[in-house]
């Protein structure tokens, strides 16, 4: 995914699965702070925080 709106050069873990209300639900259950869902273009995404590095879990859209 291309980030235009990233201000600094510090690595970012990119997350895909297709199961990404599942994984947000565990993540949130284990501590970690993660953000609302986002719909974007082509995906859904959210961020963690809590981690060693910036993290963000998404899932592609299907084509129509």
């Amino acid at each position: 995914m291309a980030d235009t709106d990233q201000t600094t050069k510090t690595p970012e873990l990119m997350i895909k699965t297709e199961h990404l209300d599942t994984l947000r639900e565990s993540l949130k259950e284990s501590g970690l702070n993660v953000s609302e869902l986002v719909d974007g273009i082509h995906e859904t995404r959210f961020d963690v925080d809590g981690l060693e590095v910036s993290a963000t879990s998404y899932s592609g859209r299907q084509s129509t």
